[in-house]
């Protein structure tokens, strides 16, 4: 008989809020594998203006291709569901200057430039998705999954572990079964593979797995369903204040998606390439990078290259703080709302500026985008990344109390 005393259910380590926006990007890499697919040349290289923008994608085009091939026929709500992929950091503008839009205007999933948030859990989503779309679609004779008879009961479509193990070696995913036994483990434990009664672990043994069924069920439109369990599942936690201060303010996101003409110029000069770097993806950074910036230099004491030529977060704590530096300090007060401060903060150390809700509290005190957080709440965090500030604007969620680092001529090139 068959001891029930440890269940080895993947989704047990997850919160429900962490678990929804898992299964958000699920969706958004099931997306990325259709337009890769399509047949259509959705996601290719790009070149506009002399620029290069590689493997990117089209607003209008993938407007177009949701409203024939998802079932969605009205086009305000494809752009809906895509904002929502954009607010979980699934996809951005090439630029980080636009929300997504029905426009001729040119965005990329994050995991194809690098700038996705890499941690364990999302990384094994990543992978899966990918295993899961290559083994369904496997026409070999000998496939991976494969209907299974165990303890009585018919399982389909299902392996393994050992199998799991033996067809990561062979497809070239892993070069020992060391490592894809830890790749299966991490599998199990995003809850993108299950042992079928929830009794083991991932082995390479003769254990049998089969794939969560959300794996093939989940689709677009339950992006929406997918946001509000986010939301309301940490409601009042801190997990859910984190989620609002580190994604695009609600306010802001319907505010631009309901924009037509209000940021015409930035609109213009994103497809024009008249901006001086505007962060085009032949350049070995971006602008912005998810979860902190690439670093120009190593450590200097004083900045080295020009003001202007210096992408925005490259700056480091030593320069910052050196007595030569360009920077000024300025006080800021901010008194929140309902909704919150009104401002998204970004940068691996020092923390910056990333987006400012025009309507918001963060903007009626004066606090500018690419502005530097010197000191919150009489903490000095130069050296904090974007995670650990949050934490610490979100321990008094009615008051903020900031000293800024900006340009002492107030201008920086973009």
């Amino acid at each position: 008989m068959r001891g029930k005393a440890k269940s080895f259910d993947g989704s047990a380590v997850l919160s429900l809020a962490a678990k929804a926006a898992g299964n958000i990007l699920i969706v958004g890499e099931k997306l990325r594998h259709e337009l890769k697919t399509s047949g259509t040349s959705l996601i290719q290289d790009r070149r506009h203006r002399l620029r290069n923008y590689q493997r990117c994608f089209v607003g209008k085009a993938v407007v177009d291709w949701i409203v024939q091939h998802e079932g969605i026929k009205d086009r305000a709500k494809a752009v809906e569901l895509m904002n929502i992929l954009q607010k979980y950091n699934i996809i951005h503008h090439v630029c980080d200057d636009h929300l997504f839009k029905d426009e001729m205007l040119f965005y990329r999933f994050r995991v194809d430039d690098n700038t996705f948030k890499d941690n364990r859990e999302s990384r094994s989503i990543v992978h899966g998705t990918a295993i899961f779309h290559r083994v369904t679609s496997e026409t070999s004779s000998s496939p991976l999954l494969k209907p299974h008879t165990e303890f009585g009961h018919k399982y389909a479509d299902s392996f393994y572990g050992a199998e799991l193990v033996s067809w990561l070696l062979r497809v070239n995913t892993c070069t020992s079964r060391e490592e894809a036994t830890r790749l299966g483990k991490d599998l199990l434990e995003a809850d993108i593979i299950r042992h079928v009664t929830m009794d083991h672990h991932f082995k390479d043994e003769r254990l049998l797995y089969n794939l969560n069924p959300v794996m093939t069920d989940l689709k677009l439109t339950d992006l929406t369903t997918l946001d509000q369990e986010a939301s309301e599942e940490a409601s009042g936690s801190g997990e859910a204040a984190m989620m609002a201060s580190l994604t695009i303010p609600r306010d802001l996101q319907r505010k631009h998606s309901n924009s037509t003409s209000s940021d015409t110029s930035l609109e213009k000069a994103s497809m024009t390439g008249s901006k001086q770097d505007i962060g085009s993806p032949d350049q070995n950074h971006n602008r912005l990078h998810l979860g902190g910036p690439s670093k120009d230099l190593d450590s200097p004491d004083t900045p080295t290259a020009p003001i202007c030529t210096r992408s925005w977060g490259s700056f480091t704590p030593s320069e910052l703080r050196h007595p030569e530096s360009p920077f000024v300090k300025r006080q800021i007060k901010i008194v929140g709302d309902s909704v919150g401060f009104g401002l998204v903060i970004r940068g691996d150390g020092p923390t910056y500026v990333q987006t400012v809700d025009p309507e918001g509290p963060a903007a009626a005190a004066g606090l500018k985008v690419k502005e530097y957080l010197a000191v919150v709440n009489g903490i000095d965090v130069l050296e904090m990344n974007h995670n650990a500030v949050a934490k610490l604007i979100l321990a008094n969620p009615f008051e903020l109390s900031l000293v800024m680092m900006i340009l002492k001529d107030s201008v920086m090139g973009t």
